[in-house]
């Protein structure tokens, strides 16, 4: 399932404790947008036992979110580990969003940063 974040405060909340996050960013107004919204949630279902949490935002609702993002093209999918951005992918192809999620759905935990003022990236792979 794929939770719609409603608020910076949500966003904050939902990203910030989880340990890996999947957020599509996205535009209502989108065709790809619209295209790609029920096969991220057909993937949400299948890795549903995963540990990646799914979550999407309208980029134009939260343009505070979207723009702290970096986003400038729709869809775009964001990875985040204890809040923080370890991968991106802007795609329209459902095998490429999927190779994103495999990536982390199965992957040792990072730990939590001990600091959470203290820029910490972890990389994978591929």
């Amino acid at each position: 399932m794929v939770k719609n974040i409603g608020s910076s405060d949500e966003f904050k909340q939902s990203v910030g404790t989880a340990v890996y996050s999947l957020v599509a960013f996205y535009a209502q107004w989108n065709g790809a947008c619209k295209i790609m919204a029920p096969q991220l949630e057909k993937l949400s279902n299948t890795y549903a036992n995963s540990s990646i949490n799914f979550f999407k935002v309208d980029a134009d609702e939260l343009e505070d979110i979207a723009s702290e993002a970096g986003v400038q093209a729709y869809p775009v999918y964001y990875v985040y580990s204890w809040g923080r951005v370890i991968d991106s992918r802007t795609t329209t192809s459902v095998d490429s969003l999927e190779a994103l999620i495999k990536k982390y759905h199965n992957v040792p935990l990072p730990p939590k940063p001990i600091d959470p003022e203290r820029e910490v990236v972890y990389t994978l792979d591929s």
